[in-house]
């Protein structure tokens, strides 16, 4: 009765092999009868792949009578292989002598198949942790061989010139980098959140255009905007915007070669607008959108692959899209961003006013940062703006030095 509601699929033999039962489960699943599967028959469901290796094992733990086990797959009725996991245990005599086998067969493919998925899961995290450390290591190398050339060059204006503009390219692609890992582990923990206001599709181009000036200028690319004429309102959080744009006109630099074309164009169709980021780079595989790339090391820089997946969720969190096509290796790509247009409310329009350029006052500020080569880099920057600055590098001078300092900005 235990055999024949138990779980598994279970049988009996005389000797190993020779099977003289089976329970109700085995012959349901399998879909053949006692007589088709008596003896050595059930051999007929066992993988080819697999059977001589079996029966050499079944026969020779019949002939030193230790416990049998295997790993093995069988075919069921429905003519589908699954995985199980089988064993047999010898009934003894009060001699010790083997009087029958009882044996069962667990099936263990979903097991099986997330053993599976775990190690494919830990060899990308293995490839995903190289790639990574190779990225962040690539644009330290010039940026630390640019501070050497800035010493030894300091007098030279066309050569600092040359060498800034290179060490502003690799350090944008390092804060890229840094940002993309941050919002990809926000966004899979549901952590970010959107900053919705009324904005105008051209400052959001012009933003995504100015942060990759960088790159552009020193890989030589042509760039083409082309926006539409009229003024487009949008509805959504102006950084994120800024970054589905900036992350594809980025990904075109990556994978076009030197002195390409980018070309940018919007235009309203119905109630969306379309944003295209055309290049006529290296292209890309139908299976690999929005995937990491392959592509030689000739062609430069290789990137994690993430951008275009966060550029996709984000699209989707303003109520947008995005779809990318390429004819192929070497004939181009683009990627095309739909963005729902909004209406800008009335009392909004009526009572907008111009921006006044600001005006630049000397104000005193207080920068506190842990990191004291942070702390005095920033500290730097803000005194050559024209600003008086003082520093602190825990929270509770910073709040003795705020009594003290009284500063206009922390």
């Amino acid at each position: 009765m235990i055999a024949e509601n138990m779980a598994q699929l279970a049988w009996e033999c005389d000797g190993l092999g020779s099977v003289t039962w089976y329970n109700k489960r085995w012959l349901d699943y399998t879909g053949l009868s006692f007589e088709e599967m008596k003896d050595w028959d059930w051999t007929k469901v066992l993988h080819p792949d697999h059977l001589e290796r079996v029966v050499e094992s079944v026969k020779s733990s019949d002939e030193s009578g230790e416990v049998w086990e295997e790993t093995f797959p069988l075919r069921g009725q429905d003519g589908e292989y699954r995985w199980f996991l089988s064993r047999a245990y010898p009934i003894h005599n009060g001699h010790n002598k083997v009087l029958r086998w009882f044996g069962t067969n667990t099936d263990i493919t979903e097991l099986r198949d997330a053993q599976v998925a775990l190690q494919e899961a830990d060899r990308h995290k293995d490839e995903f942790l190289a790639t990574l450390a190779h990225e962040l290591r690539n644009p330290l190398a010039p940026l630390r061989s640019g501070l050497d050339v800035l010493k030894l060059s300091a007098d030279d204006p066309d050569v600092v010139a040359e060498t800034r503009l290179i060490m502003e390219s690799q350090l944008s692609h390092l804060v890229a980098l840094v940002d993309d890992l941050l919002d990809v582990s926000r966004i899979s923990r549901g952590k970010i959140k959107l900053r919705d206001q009324y904005v105008q599709l051209s400052g959001i181009i012009q933003d995504a255009v100015d942060s990759c000036k960088p790159l552009i200028q020193y890989l030589g690319h042509h760039l083409h905007v082309d926006g539409p004429a009229e003024q487009v309102t949008l509805r959504g959080d102006p950084h994120r915007l800024s970054q589905i744009l900036s992350n594809l006109i980025n990904n075109s630099s990556k994978y076009t070669p030197a002195g390409g074309n980018i070309w940018i164009s919007a235009e309203i169709v119905g109630p969306e607008v379309v944003i295209s980021v055309k290049d006529d780079g290296i292209g890309i595989a139908e299976e690999q959108m929005f995937a990491q790339i392959e592509k030689p090391e000739s062609v430069g820089y290789i990137g994690l692959g993430i951008g275009l997946s966060l550029v996709k969720s984000l699209a989707e969190k303003h109520g947008g899209s995005i779809t990318a096509t390429s004819a192929g290796a070497g004939t181009g790509t683009t990627f095309v961003v739909r963005l729902p247009l909004v209406e800008l409310p009335r009392s909004d329009a009526e009572h907008s006013v111009p921006v006044e350029k600001a005006v630049r006052v000397r104000r005193k500020v207080l920068v506190v940062d842990d990191n004291e080569a942070a702390a005095r880099m920033l500290s730097l920057v803000v005194n050559k703006l024209g600003n008086e600055v003082r520093t602190e590098s825990d929270g509770a001078a910073a709040v003795e030095a705020v009594r003290e300092y009284r500063p206009d900005l922390v």
